[in-house]
């Protein structure tokens, strides 16, 4: 009997869709049934962001993980999928807008019911606690990961921070003489078409429950232990700064403090992170034995509450 699998993702910029297309193309050439579900939120975020207040306006929402009603991009799905697999992006150290927004639609929260699942992020370096929050989402749904893919902008993270806000801001991607290109390589992007090979093989052979560990000997997930100490303190930070935004009592106030959040993010991350990267070093050598085990974790499907 044929397989189906159900492919739902969302992308601003397209980078995701050529993810999630070159992680399919094993599927198509083994015949496997393959549904595309694109979303898209209503009203959608352009791209490039008009400017740059209305993306760092987000940041609350994002962090307090509210929800938009989703236009689905195809009118035909199935009732049920042996696997779907969701391809997502992190936004602010959370899941994205969008992506939160899948899990409040009721016509995919059925989908998800029961079904495997194998998630697929696209992001600039930092995704964990993104992915524990799409994790505890999951379980909420009735659902089980069985793999994991995370993809990220190869750069150094202050040339990344710079390459990332040209392309969201003004649309350039192309590399100039002092920058690198933005995004993930073209060559890590082609690689993906691997794990759709690896996924096709095990899922015509129903042997999912040994596809992570197949994608992981592909190096599908690398987890580096500094970046798990700068996205804690990053995770706190963006908590405590929502709660300060939403706190605001009049537009005014609140477009201070967006502002204020605004030049923090853009312009202090050029002087916060040499100091956090230093501070990061230090403890890292200090709990080594610590953040070996977390790095196993991260780097695995099982979910444990109160990561982050």
């Amino acid at each position: 009997m044929k397989k189906n699998v159900l492919v739902i993702w969302y992308s601003q910029t397209g980078q995701l869709t050529n993810i999630v297309q070159r992680f399919c193309s094993s599927l198509d050439a083994a015949k496997i049934q393959v549904d595309y579900c694109e979303v898209k939120p209503i009203p959608d975020f352009p791209f490039p962001w008009k400017d740059e207040m209305h993306f760092y306006s987000q940041m609350p929402a994002c962090v307090g993980q509210k929800a938009l009603p989703l236009q689905l991009l195809n009118g035909n799905l199935k009732e049920r999928y042996d696997v779907i697999v969701l391809g997502f992006q992190p936004w602010f150290l959370h899941p994205s807008i969008p992506t939160i927004s899948i899990f409040e639609n009721e016509i995919l929260r059925q989908l998800f019911k029961d079904t495997p699942v194998i998630t697929i992020i696209g992001a600039r370096n930092m995704w964990l606690n993104a992915q524990e929050i799409v994790k505890e989402k999951l379980i909420e749904c009735g659902a089980t990961l069985i793999g994991h893919i995370a993809l990220v902008d190869q750069a150094k993270n202050l040339a990344s921070v710079i390459t990332v806000q040209r392309w969201m801001f003004k649309g350039l991607k192309d590399a100039t003489f002092f920058l690198p290109r933005a995004g993930i390589s073209e060559l890590d992007i082609a690689r993906v078409s691997i794990f759709g090979a690896l996924f096709s093989t095990h899922l015509l052979e129903n042997t999912l429950e040994k596809l992570h560990a197949a994608f992981l000997s592909q190096q599908s997930v690398i987890v580096k232990s500094n970046l798990i100490i700068l996205e804690r303190t990053g995770v706190q930070n963006f908590r405590k700064l929502a709660a300060y935004i939403d706190k605001a009592t009049d537009t005014a106030m609140r477009l201070l403090r967006l502002r204020r959040f605004a030049f923090i993010l853009s312009k202090g991350v050029f002087i916060l992170t040499p100091i956090s990267s230093v501070r990061s070093t230090i403890i890292g050598f200090i709990n080594q034995e610590t953040l070996k085990k977390e790095i196993t974790y991260f780097t695995g499907i099982k979910y444990q509450k109160g990561q982050f």
